[in-house]
């Protein structure tokens, strides 16, 4: 394993210094509940489906995410990594045979009754459906997420989209959302990067953690 591989599998398996970003623009936050708590299925819609990602899927995530600035752009092995180790967090959102949308996600070994998300992207083609909120929906079904008391992200504070989309799901599971600065654009970033601001969401319903 190269000395850059072992730097990958190091971040994913210790401390969550992870950006998370999303590239779909919303303008405004759904008010209905998520399919789950309606009782409607949500693997399917308009012709996509959701499901965990495999190790194959790899090079198709990591042109996806080169494809959907401004995410920040991980290693193909890190990818590799989330699409294998971490597969049970991950979604992938496939239209025909083209992957379409994808969300990573953990739940960090210090805090695993939380739920860290840290990327979603959404391409261009399948933009304008609701896909990440669909694929948010889908992620909190997964038997992997059971016991989950609380969803938390990190961003930065310019980042209007994906604060729109974690208030919009804050609003829709009828849980509160708190805002603390996490890591300094000083302290942590050597003044490189903005600040990343946690955001967390919780408690979740009782649905959501069965």
């Amino acid at each position: 394993m190269t000395a850059c591989a072992r730097a990958s599998l190091r971040s994913l398996t210790g401390k969550y210094f992870w950006r998370r970003t999303i590239s779909e623009q919303i303008t405004e936050a759904a008010t209905q509940p998520p399919r789950r708590f309606a009782g409607q299925a949500s693997s399917t819609e308009s012709g996509i489906s959701f499901r965990k990602p495999v190790a194959a899927d790899g090079p198709a995530i990591t042109a996806l995410i080169a494809a959907s600035p401004p995410l920040d752009g991980n290693s193909a092995y890190c990818n590799l990594l989330q699409c294998s180790h971490f597969a049970d967090f991950c979604v992938i959102a496939q239209d025909g045979g083209e992957i379409v949308g994808w969300v990573s996600a953990y739940r960090p070994p210090s805090e695993p009754d939380s739920l860290f998300v840290w990327q979603i992207a959404v391409a261009r083609k399948a933009r304008g459906q609701k896909l990440a909120q669909r694929m948010m929906d889908a992620l909190l079904e997964r038997p992997a997420v059971r016991g989950v008391r609380e969803m938390i992200t990190t961003i930065t504070a310019d980042n209007r989209a994906s604060w729109a989309l974690f208030e919009g799901l804050a609003r829709r599971l009828g849980a509160g959302l708190q805002k603390t600065e996490h890591f300094s654009r000083d302290v942590h970033f050597g003044g490189n990067h903005a600040t990343e601001w946690l955001a967390r969401i919780g408690p979740l319903p009782a649905a959501a953690n069965p």
